[in-house]
């Protein structure tokens, strides 16, 4: 039988509360995605950082980890 890939949903934006935007970065084989702990006023600023070189890198670190067991 063929192994299928892991697919992993993207990270994006979401608003917690009134003006505090954060970043989420589902993670493949856990049930609660990461939540990053900088928060952002505005959903440009969370979206210019997850679009950048930083946001990035933390993406795919946190993406590449093997899935707990």
């Amino acid at each position: 039988m063929a192994r299928q890939a892991a697919y992993v949903s993207p990270a994006y934006v979401l608003d917690i509360d009134d003006d505090d935007w954060r970043i989420i970065v589902p993670i493949y084989g856990k049930l609660n995605p990461y939540k990053h702990s900088v928060s952002f006023g505005t959903r440009g600023e969370a979206e210019a950082w997850l679009s950048g070189a930083e946001g990035q890198s933390m993406i795919s670190q946190l993406q590449a980890r093997a899935p707990a067991r």
